[in-house]
Parts: structure tokens; sequence; C-alpha cells
């Protein structure tokens, strides 16, 4: 069984994530986490379902209850869903929950307007994927869950460090989705190297029961090729392995990931060098 956390706020986005949470990891341990700096932020009183301001932990739990009710159209929480409740920081609070739950794995939203500020030094979600140890799943508002059938692996010069053709082959035993692993790369060097290595991972032990195939191009625009490839190719989702990064740095810094983050409109999966991919 999963362990699996999913960081909500009282957005729309945010309950879209857990909604496809539930649809995706059906029979898993799910654990619904709101950070706030106060016992009530801004969002959640837009909905108020209580009659008066929350001012204690179990009114926002239960205001947090009835909000995740009405957005997913249920009368019940699942079984496998729990919902707790901190206060203080939201990188700092969400990373110290995933280190002591011995969480495997992270679902959030992702919004699909950025103000300049976030544009220029990041979002929550860059904070997460580029400093949290297992891998994320980024949901955009308006993604629906269905079972992947196409997928965009991105894949660069440290992909035979990672062995992400293996790793790839794990993950995809149960999906058997067609893969694409996708290298882009702005210079001449060769991807030979790369290229067979992967090929070596996939055929491994035994022959992969799902088709791929591996296509190389050049572009500068690193960030923008990966998303026009996907669109183009029918992806269900995109697998990136962004480099790890320290809070400051994941804040500061322009990234592919970054970019990926702010204009990608279909689900994606960063895993880090040493993930299970789940």
């Amino acid at each position: 069984m999963k362990n699996i956390c999913v960081p909500v706020d009282f957005t729309h986005t945010a309950m879209n994530a857990l909604k496809y949470a539930i649809q995706m990891f059906k029979g898993d341990k799910i654990t619904v986490l709101n950070v706030s700096l106060s016992s009530l932020n801004s969002t959640a009183r837009e909905y108020s379902l209580l009659g008066r301001l929350t001012t204690t932990e179990d009114d926002l739990q239960e205001e947090l209850r009835k909000v995740i009710l009405i957005e997913l159209g249920l009368k019940e929480l699942p079984e496998n869903l729990s919902i707790i409740i901190e206060k203080g920081e939201a990188v700092t609070e969400i990373k110290n929950f995933v280190k002591n739950n011995n969480i495997d794995l992270v679902v959030m939203g992702t919004r699909d307007k950025y103000d300049i500020l976030d544009k220029l030094i990041g979002t929550t979600s860059l904070a997460m994927v580029k400093t949290l140890d297992c891998p994320v799943y980024l949901i955009p508002r308006y993604a629906t869950f269905k079972k992947f059938k196409k997928v965009i692996v991105a894949i660069d010069d440290h992909s035979i460090d990672n062995k992400i053709g293996y790793r790839i082959k794990q993950w995809n035993e149960s999906y058997k989705a067609f893969v694409k692993f996708l290298h882009i790369q702005n210079d001449n060097k060769s991807f030979n190297k790369e290229m067979n290595s992967i090929v070596s991972e996939l055929f491994l032990d035994k022959e992969p029961e799902f088709g791929f195939e591996i296509e190389h191009v050049k572009s500068k625009e690193i960030g923008s090729a990966i998303l026009s490839s996907a669109y183009n190719f029918g992806a269900d989702l995109i697998i990136s392995s962004p480099y790890k990064q320290n809070f400051i740095s994941a804040l500061l810094f322009k990234s592919v990931t970054k970019e990926l983050i702010q204009k990608v409109s279909i689900p994606i999966l960063f895993v880090h060098e040493n993930d299970i991919i789940l």
C-alpha cells in the first residue's frame, strides 16, 4: 500500500488534484494536508460552511471535510482518506510532514494562472518538486484521471546515471502505456551513449510489455520543446527528472522545471535520482 500526501488549500485547483489522487490510487492511504499561517486562511473564508469564523483546528478540519464532500460530489469521505491540519509556512511544513510520515509520493494541484511575482521567483509547487525526496505528481486545474496510454519521458545527459529506462519499465508494468523517451538538446553532442543505455535497460531480464520510441530533438527552448512534443503526441502524462536544489535555488533560478510547471496543461510526474517511480 502506498502512502500518499495531497497538500490542499480551499481552491478548486487543489480539490481537483485530490479528486485525481483518489481515482488514481484506490486502496492506498491518502492524507489530505492543509497548512496555513493562521487558523483560517482567506480562501477558507469564502466557503464559511459552518456559519461562523473558523478558529480551532477541529473547526478547520470539519470545514475542509465539508468542502471536499461538496467539491468531489461525495456523501462520505473514502475510508482510505484522512485529514491533517498544520500551522506554519507551507513549504517547510509539507517537507517536514513528508519526511516524518514516510510518504511515498505527493500529489499537488498546479494553478493555471500566475501573477508577476510567481513568474519571477517561483511557486510552492516548484519548491516541492526541487526539494522533496519523493516523486511529485502535479495536476493542472482541469485534468481528469484516466489510465495512461501515452507517456512522454523527458531525458537528458544524466539519464544513464538515473537508470531511467529500467525504472520506467518497472513503473509501466501496470499501465502498459506507449512511452516516448524524448531528448531535447541545445548543442551538437552525440546522444548514442544515452540511447543505447535506455534500450539495454528496457530489455534487461525480459522484453518490455509495452511499445516505445526514442526521439532526439535539437532546440534551445527545452521546456517549450517538451510541451510541444507532448501535445502533438497526445500524451496523458509527462515524466521529468529535475535536478535537486535547495529551497533558495529552487525559487531564484530559472529552470526547465519552472517553465513546465507554469505552462503545462496535462499531468506531470517529477522524479528524482533515487526515487522509486510510483
